[in-house]
């Protein structure tokens, strides 16, 4: 099929849906489909030379990508967000609309920005819509705190509601989510759960290349490491970490140290909470290139995620699980739901209750002196979450979908 796939972030952001919408495309191209992105220039040029991250347009991998030329970037401030999102979903519009007689399908990715040209095409010039949802928004939106104004709140919820109703296929990355979709809907529509994944030839490749520099840099020898990657964000509540060292310390456990590696917005405010409470078991790393961090997973002995008590995050799993689960090492979340179901039914680790520090310090402990974790081994999960086995599953799932409407 020749596709149109609409995301504002790509190739070199591979942070976030960046990577996912990019890793997608280009395995997509590998099953035959011509793919043309439709997509914003780069926030971080991620070690890119000018000429290499100003092209408007550039084919990477087989895959036709057009740069759009904005005028506001995402950034944490809520309003120059929302203008972001706004600008691109009115941009990528036009020049979607010009390209529409040239695809067979269109397809999106959340933020629902994202989705509101595919849903237009769908409406207007009957041409098929695929939306991949990774995140609800705008209920994502609220409980981090990122949007208070109960008008804006209210329009992006019936943006939500017209991108559903105007989108042919879906697929999800849980199945709660997909669930959540349907009951939004007045009938039915097709619908896949495709799971976030792990590029499972990047970590073999990496899982062993930087273990001896990481260690002898952070000074990691005969400590016992618990190690959080990801976004640092409110919802991820991470300075409960604060609280969990000095519970482990209660108890005695000596000689462990918590990496922490990525950035977000509440990174400086752990800093801060760190350094008044004079904690000296925290290392933070920020943001690091992503061939480091297969290495890092290796290197550890625990892997650790948390969420807020929120009943809506039920249906999330963080996509930094299945780099864990690549890593073959145990898991503590804090988490419920879709988290706990993951951990629980394959034996990985321990799901203990949201953001609470007692509850993930008794979880660590368990782990820590329960040799039976240390022989995990995830090798059918590892194929299962593989990049190239959900991309297929979803190829598979679009082909038959749109061979049944021609």
């Amino acid at each position: 099929m020749n596709i149109l796939f609409v995301h504002q972030h790509y190739y070199p952001e591979l942070v976030g849906t960046g990577r996912r919408a990019t890793e997608m495309c280009e395995l997509l191209v590998k099953k035959g489909h011509e793919i043309t992105v439709l997509t914003s220039f780069p926030k971080r040029t991620y070690h890119l030379n000018k000429e290499e991250h100003t092209k408007y347009q550039e084919i990477h991998n087989g895959v036709n990508i057009l740069r759009l030329n904005l005028i506001f970037t995402p950034k944490s401030n809520p309003i120059l967000r929302m203008l972001s999102y706004f600008e691109f979903s009115i941009i990528s519009l036009f020049k979607a609309i010009s390209l529409r007689k040239e695809v067979d399908l269109c397809l999106s990715m959340t933020p629902l920005a994202s989705g509101i040209p595919g849903a237009l095409l769908n409406k207007f010039y009957n041409l098929p819509h695929h939306f991949d949802v990774t995140d609800i928004l705008p209920a994502l939106g609220v409980i981090s705190g990122m949007l208070k104004n109960k008008l804006l709140i209210g329009i992006l919820r019936n943006v939500e509601l017209f991108v559903y109703r105007n989108t042919t296929t879906f697929s999800t990355v849980t199945e709660s989510m997909g669930q959540y979709i349907q009951g939004c809907l007045k009938t039915k529509k097709e619908m896949i759960c495709a799971s976030d994944w792990v590029d499972v030839s990047l970590f073999n490749e990496n899982k062993n290349k930087y273990c001896s520099e990481l260690r002898d840099n952070y000074a990691l020898n005969n400590k016992k490491v618990i190690l959080f990657e990801g976004n640092v964000g409110k919802l991820q509540n991470l300075s409960i970490v604060i609280d969990i060292i000095k519970i482990l310390d209660s108890k005695g456990i000596k000689d462990f140290v918590f990496l922490l590696i990525g950035d977000g917005i509440d990174l400086n405010n752990i800093k801060q909470l760190t350094k008044k409470e004079n904690i000296d078991k925290i290392i933070f790393i920020g943001r690091v290139q992503r061939e480091y961090i297969p290495s890092f997973l290796n290197i550890s002995d625990i892997l650790f995620s948390n969420y807020i008590d929120n009943t809506h995050l039920d249906m999330y799993v963080p996509g930094k699980m299945y780099e864990y689960i690549s890593a073959n090492k145990p898991i503590v979340m804090g988490a419920r739901g879709e988290c706990e179901k993951l951990l629980k039914e394959n034996k990985i680790g321990i799901a203990a209750e949201p953001s609470n520090p007692a509850k993930l310090a008794e979880a660590i402990t368990d782990i820590l002196k329960n040799d039976g974790y240390k022989r995990i081994n995830n090798e059918q999960l590892i194929k299962k979450y593989s990049s190239e086995s959900v991309v297929d599953k979803l190829n598979n799932f679009l082909v038959h979908s749109y061979a049944s409407r021609t």
